[in-house]
């Protein structure tokens, strides 16, 4: 089953969320609701909650709001002594951290029989790249657009390399989904 994973809209980065981005998503949203397909809206956490455009048409289909730890939503790295999560910089690189898998995000999707998910959302450099990514060593198929992002242009090949399923367009990317 399909599934579609947002990942770190949230009101902190605001600013740097292109309107194109929100655009493209709320028509993502829509899509989802009409052919009732799951979403699952990652929040980095301690950053505020997802932006208020998109959080509104999220209330309208099935969504599951799950914690995000750190750059890949997949993983939690933490001090097993302290138990702080490591989110952006390990200031003291001499403690002990310990990386293990996001149990709860990956048992959400696993309970829906969610095998492929479309990615969207920000920091396609580091956190979008890193989740997706993440999705594929957990064994998802990653489905992903240009214009789902917001670096239009940027790493383009890599994606394309790493994830079988990239696209320009949103309208090219729904074109070639099978529900």
């Amino acid at each position: 089953m399909l599934g579609i994973m947002i990942i770190d809209m949230q009101e902190k980065w605001r600013k740097e969320i292109p309107e194109y981005l929100i655009t493209k998503q709320i028509e993502l949203i829509y899509f989802a609701k009409k052919n009732h397909l799951p979403i699952f809206t990652l929040e980095y956490i301690n950053c505020e909650k997802t932006i208020q455009e998109l959080s509104s048409i999220l209330e309208l289909v099935e969504n599951m709001y799950l914690p995000k730890y750190c750059d890949d939503g997949f993983r939690i790295i933490q001090n097993p002594r302290t138990k702080q999560y490591h989110t952006d910089v390990i200031t003291n690189p001499e403690e002990d951290y310990e990386c293990y898998k996001n149990k709860l995000l990956i048992q959400s999707l696993n309970y829906k029989k969610i095998t492929s998910i479309i990615t969207t959302g920000i920091r396609k450099a580091c956190c979008y790249f890193n989740t997706s990514y993440g999705a594929i060593n957990e064994g998802f198929k990653v489905i992903t657009s240009e214009e789902l992002t917001d670096c239009k242009g940027i790493h383009t090949q890599t994606y394309r390399d790493k994830f079988q399923n990239h696209h320009d367009t949103l309208d090219e990317l729904l074109a070639n989904i099978n529900i």
